[in-house]
């Protein structure tokens, strides 16, 4: 049987195509005009308008990879007499909506017991990380009145603020985070950072009531402000010159560019139903992350060495062949790593090596049956076929049980464990289609070459003619 060009063709396609992949953080940093060493200054990129395609080709790192912060946050004072668990689970929505809206890639947000969530941000400092998350963002309106604060009241808000204006005492609106619609950074008339948000119909017609009744008193008076808190602390305590019954409004008060972003998406993504406490912060250094991808990458690189070198030497020719096999199916799983943005951790490093160990095994299963073809008394080309039909079954059978193993991992394991099965589960594809296609295609190749149809290239003597008696 000879080689089928078209699945040649495919393998070269492949081969090129993976080859790209890979290498196209060097043609990026040339396009850019970059040193072709050192750190990269922003992720390489690839967009082709004509077909709608624009997608980041990069190794996307976890955090034990990357470096970064890893957080144990409880949630505790709950609001509304929400059951504990049913806070745990709010609270996550809103902070994986945070983590997303700033921007941080690669992040772990996942409950722990019934009130603990742990937070995984690769590459982001541990202050960055409180002051996105650690704050309960529950925003809330207020006016004034005449009285004295009551020791609710001093509780709810910071006693200093409730206390701003002698002889007169915060009234709660019932206006509050939850009725918001959109919270956006904006800039005001001075061109200064600001906040502007958005009520939904019930909260645009409760500040329309109270903005209606506060114009109607002196510019100057306290009871013509209204106040906005940010959890217990005032933000703005603004005077009311006409009335808001539009439900759009905007929040000053000497914002930065970044405090004013942090502020909306904390408002946006919605306000936490409770406290939020740091139990445990541990910040990952990125020194470590490297060092442990260089020793990750040093022990995989010699393992495959090693495994080539054993091919060669028990299996010989078919070795060598396998050994091109094994170094394509290293480029096609790394292409698809970068392409298709998974995350890369020190256990998805692990599913990756033993998925090497499972392609080489689908080569050893073809190449002992080839073996067995020949001695037999085959041809070359007949024992190549009838080895690959002959191991097809147990590769195939063996690789379906892997496959199971790693959908059980993804959907029921712990996220450290997503990781391993998901880069074995793309291992042991690459490896199927690198053992029954690759190596068989080659092979095929390879038996066309009349000098390399001698038996012993293959491992195998040559059968003694019989000698009459």
């Amino acid at each position: 049987m000879r080689a089928n060009r078209y699945l040649l063709l495919l393998i070269a396609g492949v081969a090129l195509v993976a080859a790209f992949v890979d290498g196209y953080a060097y043609v990026f940093r040339l396009a850019t005009h970059q040193s072709l060493t050192g750190p990269i200054n922003q992720i390489p990129h690839l967009a082709v308008p004509a077909l709608g395609f624009n997608q980041q080709i990069y190794i996307h790192k976890g955090l034990d990879l990357q470096g970064g912060t890893h957080l144990e946050l409880q949630i505790t004072n709950v609001r509304n007499n929400m059951p504990i668990s049913n806070a745990r689970d709010a609270a996550i929505s809103i902070l994986e909506r945070r983590v997303n809206a700033s921007g941080y890639a690669e992040s772990v947000v996942r409950a722990e017991g019934a009130d603990r969530i742990v937070i995984e941000l690769p590459g982001v400092n541990l202050e960055q990380a409180k002051q996105i998350l650690g704050k309960t963002s529950y925003l809330t309106f207020w006016t004034w009145a005449p009285g004295t604060p009551d020791a609710t009241t001093l509780s709810d808000l910071n006693p200093a603020d409730a206390n701003k204006y002698q002889g007169y005492k915060p009234v709660y609106t019932h206006i509050d985070g939850s009725m918001l619609t959109q919270a956006v950074r904006s800039t005001d008339q001075s061109g200064l950072p600001d906040v502007s948000f958005t009520l939904s119909s019930s909260g645009a017609q409760l500040l329309c009531n109270v903005t209606k009744a506060a114009v109607a008193k002196p510019q100057g008076d306290p009871q013509n402000k209204l106040a906005i808190f940010l959890d217990k602390d005032l933000i703005e305590d603004a005077n009311v010159q006409s009335e808001i019954c539009g439900g759009q409004g905007q929040i000053t008060g000497g914002f930065t560019q970044d405090s004013a972003q942090a502020l909306a998406v904390q408002l946006d993504s919605g306000a936490l139903p409770g406290t939020i406490q740091t139990l445990t912060s541990t910040e990952v250094s990125a020194t470590l992350g490297a060092n442990t991808v260089r020793l990750s990458l040093l022990a995989g690189a010699l393992g495959l060495a090693i495994v080539v070198l054993f091919m060669i030497s028990y299996y010989r020719l078919p070795g060598v062949v396998a050994s091109l096999a094994l170094l394509l199916y290293a480029a096609i799983a790394l292409a698809i790593f970068k392409l298709f943005g998974v995350t890369l951790t020190l256990a998805g490093l692990a599913g990756f090596v033993l998925s090497v160990g499972m392609a080489v095994d689908a080569n050893v299963l073809i190449f002992e049956r080839v073996k067995e073809e020949l001695r037999a008394g085959r041809t070359l080309g007949a024992a190549m076929e009838a080895g690959v039909a002959r191991a097809w079954p147990a590769i195939r059978d063996s690789n379906t049980s892997t496959l199971i193993t790693c959908g059980v991992l993804y959907f029921f394991g712990a996220p450290l464990i997503k990781g391993f099965a998901i880069t074995l589960a793309i291992g042991v594809g690459v490896s199927m289609f690198s053992a029954i296609v690759t190596t068989q295609q080659l092979l095929q190749v390879v038996a066309g070459i009349r000098p390399a149809r001698r038996l012993g290239l293959y491992g195998v003597s040559a059968p003694r003619k019989a000698v009459a008696a």
